[in-house]
């Protein structure tokens, strides 16, 4: 068995802090691309504001996946020692 130091709400509140940032990046970023190829105010806005959508969506994706992953591993761990109980 293996020392985890991790806790899940940290975990979670620094995926969701990151991929608030990075959403903010990207949208930005792609704003400001659409910007310098000449493109419309409007349409550079879009732009962002679809980059900002698609990057919060691919966050909370890997949030949900890295979640399943801590119960499997979590339930994993219980079944391991209801097995092989210490005496």
């Amino acid at each position: 068995m293996t020392d985890r130091s991790y806790d899940a709400v940290s975990l979670r509140s620094a995926w969701r802090s990151l991929g608030h940032r990075l959403a903010v990046a990207g949208g930005c970023v792609a704003a400001l691309v659409s910007l310098l190829n000449h493109a419309p105010v409007l349409n550079a806005s879009l732009r962002g504001v679809v980059a900002y959508a698609a990057v919060l969506i691919v966050a909370r994706l890997g949030l949900f996946a890295l979640q399943y992953s801590l119960r499997l591993e979590r339930t994993a761990e219980v079944e391991d020692e209801n097995a092989n109980p210490n005496p």
